[in-house]
């Protein structure tokens, strides 16, 4: 070393600073490989716990005989939300209007409506194995979700993701931990929230609409809608008249009570002019190797797959 170099302390040599900072670098390189492969395991770790978890589900779905009355055929039945087996679905006492049969309304079976073990109704099942198959809860981990008119044994599974924020909200709130939302004006900053979940929640609110722009108002640009309702593909066009609002009248025309409008094969592009993009996607699309009856539910019904552009 030049002996005039070596006398100068190492904070004056040359190229000292670039020599350290290179090496910092090179740690911090380091650092983040490690943190990757670390990483990378647990993503490991857990696709394998959830390929265990959904062979276990299967194997029990096999082990359990029960009769589906609605097919005649003996079943071995398991609900995906308590893991519980299960000797039979609870049906719903409802029969469906003449008019409603004649339009093949989908949306819940009401043979195979809820669970026995912890009252999860078929939607809510459905609704999980559609998040699961397709592994659209990952990308919200640690993020943000509106969730409408939350039903107690879903809103468990979408928590058991450790999100960042989880915001319940619903017109008329049954509850102290959810909050008065009125999805037509909500209250809420653009761009707030990775997902919106509004199952079957569309067809109480008088202002669809309205409540789809809110709904793709507040998610973030690439954000999910979860906005499951019954529709009738028969049905062109929506059907919804404001002389017929009667109780009974609903009940008849919409399937329920408070019910305003019967959905029809436009419900796929009304989503789409509220700003959101996506389609209807067939169950046996997404779950061909799922038996409706033991799984409890609709095979009639696809899930619906938008996200806002």
């Amino acid at each position: 070393m030049n002996p005039i170099v070596a006398k100068l302390p190492l904070i004056r040599r040359p190229f000292y600073q670039r020599d350290v900072a290179r090496q910092k670098c090179e740690r911090a390189l380091q650092e983040r490989d490690a943190a990757l492969c670390e990483r990378d395991a647990a993503l490991r770790e857990r696709d394998a716990a959830l390929r265990e978890r959904d062979a276990r589900i299967l194997e029990q779905s096999r082990s359990v005989p029960s009769a589906d009355m609605s097919s005649g055929t003996t079943k071995r039945l398991i609900c995906v939300l308590c893991q519980n087996r299960v000797d039979s679905w609870l049906p719903f006492d409802l029969t469906p209007s003449d008019f409603r049969i004649r339009l093949g309304t989908i949306g819940s079976n009401p043979n195979r409506f809820s669970c026995p073990s912890c009252g999860a109704i078929d939607r809510e099942r459905h609704l999980c194995l559609f998040l699961e198959r397709l592994r659209l809860m990952e990308p919200v981990r640690g993020g943000s979700v509106l969730h409408i008119a939350p039903e107690p044994r879903f809103r468990e599974y979408v928590t058991s993701f450790d999100l960042g924020t989880y915001f319940q909200g619903d017109l008329s709130p049954a509850h102290e931990s959810i909050q008065r939302v009125d999805m037509q004006q909500m209250a809420f900053l653009d761009a707030s929230f990775d997902m919106v979940i509004c199952n079957h929640s569309l067809e109480h609110v008088d202002d669809v609409t309205a409540a789809i722009r809110e709904m793709c108002r507040v998610l973030k640009p690439g954000g999910r809608a979860v906005c499951q309702t019954p529709y009738a593909a028969r049905l062109s066009t929506t059907f919804e008249d404001p002389l017929l609002q009667s109780p009974a009248d609903r009940l008849f025309f919409y399937g329920q009570e408070d019910h305003v409008r019967q959905f029809g094969a436009d419900i796929e592009q009304r989503l789409r002019d509220g700003g959101l993009r996506g389609r209807l996607v067939p169950h046996e699309e997404i779950l061909p190797d799922i038996d409706p009856v033991a799984y409890g539910v609709n095979e009639k019904e696809p899930f619906f797959d938008f996200v806002r552009d």
